[in-house]
Parts: structure tokens; C-alpha cells; sequence
């Protein structure tokens, strides 16, 4: 044993034999250089371990350690007895998802980062669709916004992979050691990040919902609409949720999650042009034009 005592005094012990700590360099860096065999030459290492080991038997420290020791067995406190039985389900969610809910607010690159990439894009959707109108032929263009404001932002769901990631390998190492089952992990970083993403979907939905005039009906339509991208939003989430536990390469997570997206909007976007009202030559570029 090299030295067991108050840290404080851990310096003043490698001094005593001459290890002296350089100015202005870290004292446990130090200490860790003089008996790690891989920050120098192993045999020299040894060496010096070895005089520290002989300079601790002989040393006041030991002295005071044994009889710290000797005392507290001489007096022992109360005798720790662990609960029968493990915390429930519940209690191990709760705990999860205060945890869940502490590493996202700390870390700018889960939401605070998308939140703002989510309203630049609602920003850029808004103004090409500013200010529609209320006739015929503006139905086409509300429908596409919809499809576009839906289809971007659920695709930009990807971009919680690299957290989600990251959280998985916590979750393997704590799963094989038995601290809690694969439902209470599920429940806490679904409750852990429904409140980012209703605050994504409200913050978004403002920004679009009323610089392109889609509030024709009133405040009952401007709920709806928040809703329906907090639902897609969240099933966007719930779908890396899924895929992060099957493909654990993080590259290949994201195509697949991307093609994913892809394929689903395409879909909607086949459907959408299938039903796209027809309309004489100029007609929709002169009644679309924005009103100010």
C-alpha cells in the first residue's frame, strides 16, 4: 500500500520522499505519474512504489489510520439492514424520469439545439406561404402546407438519434445488472420527453399557424393542428425509440429511420398530388398572391 489517509495529506507524504510536486501542475496528476507504470519506465516505477510502500509502514499516517480503525471497531453503529424488497415499477420509473428529465434539460443538443432548427424551418414554411387567402383556389396550397409542415419536422425527428444512442448503452449496462426491467426505461423516457416535444409542437405551430393565415376558424383549429403535430411528433420519437434496440450502428440507425420517413411521405405526397383541384393556366398564380 502506497499511502491511505486524508487526501490532504497525500502531498506532503510524496514530499517527504522527495517526490515533490512540480509548480503549477496538478497534484493528483502527479501522484498518479509517480506509481503508474504507463506514464513512464516500468522498473523505475516499481522501484518508486516500492520506497513508497516501505516509507508508508514506517510513517506517522499508518500510526494514526490503525488507531482510527481500532476505534470505530471498537464502537460500531447500527447495523445496516437492506430492504427485503426491491423498489416497484413505479418508483423505478419515477426515478428514471427525473433523471431522463435532468440530462435533457442539461444537454443543449436533445432539444434546445432542435427547438431551434424545428422554428427556423416553421419560419421558412411560413413565409412561403404567407398570408393565404380564403378562396378555391388556396385549398391546394393549405393542403400542401400541412403535408410539408408534417413531413419536415417528422423528419427531422432523426436528429434525436445520436442522444437516444447514447442513452441506449446506459441502459444495456444497467439492464444486465438487474437495476430495473425494459418497461420502466420505456414509460420514463417517454414521460421524460413528451413535455420537449409538446413545447417543440406548440412553439412550432405558432410560428407557422399565423404568419401563413391558417387561423380562418379560430383558436378551436389552432389546437387541433397542435395536437396532430404533437401526435406525429411523438410517433416520429417512438419510432427511434424502436429502432435504436435493433440496429445499434448509429450511421445505419438514421438511414433506416430516414428511409423510413421517406417512404411514408412519399405516400401522402402521391396522394395529395392525386387530388389536387384543377385550375385554368394563371389562375392560381393571380388569386394566390399574398395579401398584406
Amino acid at each position: 500500500m502506497v499511502f491511505l489517509g486524508p487526501v490532504d495529506r497525500a502531498e506532503g507524504f510524496f514530499d517527504s520522499v522527495g517526490l515533490h510536486t512540480p509548480r503549477g501542475r496538478s497534484v493528483s496528476d502527479h501522484l498518479l505519474h509517480q506509481i503508474n507504470a504507463d506514464f513512464g519506465d516500468a522498473a523505475e516505477i516499481r522501484k518508486r512504489v516500492d520506497m513508497l510502500c516501505d516509507a508508508y509502514l514506517s510513517s506517522a499516517q499508518r500510526t494514526d489510520v490503525e488507531n482510527a480503525i481500532k476505534a470505530v471497531c471498537a464502537s460500531p453503529g447500527p447495523q445496516f439492514e437492506a430492504s427485503a424488497t426491491p423498489p416497484n415499477v413505479l418508483r423505478q420509473t419515477a426515478v428514471l424520469t427525473q433523471r431522463s428529465l435532468t440530462n435533457n434539460l442539461r444537454d443543449v443538443g436533445i432539444i434546445w439545439a432542435r427547438l431551434v432548427m424545428y422554428l427556423c424551418l416553421c419560419l421558412v414554411c411560413a413565409f412561403v406561404y404567407f398570408r393565404m387567402g380564403h378562396t378555391w383556389q388556396d385549398v391546394y396550397s393549405r393542403a400542401a402546407i400541412l403535408f410539408f409542415t408534417a413531413a419536415f419536422l417528422v423528419f427531422m425527428s432523426i436528429s434525436g438519434a445520436p442522444a437516444f444512442v447514447e442513452t441506449m448503452k446506459v441502459f444495456t449496462r444497467e439492464r444486465l445488472n438487474g437495476y430495473y426491467p425494459v418497461g420502466a426505461f420505456a414509460a420514463a423516457d417517454t414521460l421524460a420527453g413528451a413535455p420537449f416535444i409538446a413545447l417543440i409542437a406548440l412553439l412550432s405551430a405558432a410560428v407557422l399557424y399565423f404568419i401563413s393565415n391558417l387561423n380562418y376558424h379560430g383558436f378551436g383549429r389552432f389546437v387541433y393542428f397542435v395536437l396532430n403535430l404533437y401526435a406525429a411528433l411523438l410517433t416520429a420519437e417512438s419510432l427511434i425509440m424502436c429502432l435504436a434496440p435493433l440496429v445499434t450502428h448509429f450511421l445505419m440507425l438514421i438511414a433506416i429511420a430516414a428511409g423510413r420517413h421517406v417512404w411514408r411521405d412519399d405516400d401522402r405526397l402521391r396522394l395529395l398530388s392525386a387530388q389536387r383541384p384543377a385550375t385554368p393556366p394563371g389562375a392560381l398564380l393571380s388569386d394566390a398572391l399574398p395579401v398584406v
